[in-house]
């Protein structure tokens, strides 16, 4: 072959190796951006339940007022780490935990530093609350 022939042929396949590499790189992102968006998802469920469920219920008071009055009390928030915020399902933590896991390697995402703050907002009701989140997993 000549040498001409040899140099296209170079050049054509490093252009198909870049387009290929380009596309699985997007591809990849594209499933990890998904996978992290349903442990957010599954992150905000959780804090709403247990809200709704417990801190609302049997932390901030036993009736409106005194619920207001307290929820108005956390300008910076309700601290927790995921394994604090599971404690909350008594004897059933690991049903929370369990669904936090990496999706490429199967592991654990890491509880303690997964760290969750809850932001009571007005009318401060039962479902009135703001969410920040930073889930570590290992992405």
């Amino acid at each position: 072959m000549n040498k001409q022939i040899k140099m296209l042929l170079t050049i054509i396949f490093g252009i198909v190796a870049i387009t290929v590499a380009v596309v699985l790189i997007f591809v990849f992102k594209e499933r990890q951006k998904k996978e992290e968006n349903k442990l957010y998802s599954t992150m905000n469920t959780v804090v709403k339940d247990y809200y709704r469920d417990y801190y609302y219920v049997h932390i901030l008071g036993d009736d409106d007022e005194t619920r207001v009055k307290n929820a108005s009390n956390y300008p910076n928030g309700i601290s927790l780490t995921l394994r604090e915020l599971a404690k909350y399902k008594v004897n059933n933590e690991d049903s929370i935990l369990s669904q936090f896991k990496n999706y490429r390697t199967g592991a654990n995402c890491n509880y303690d530093k997964t760290k969750i703050v809850i932001y009571p907002v007005e009318p401060y009701g039962r479902e009135d609350i703001r969410i920040d989140a930073n889930i570590v997993c290992g992405f």
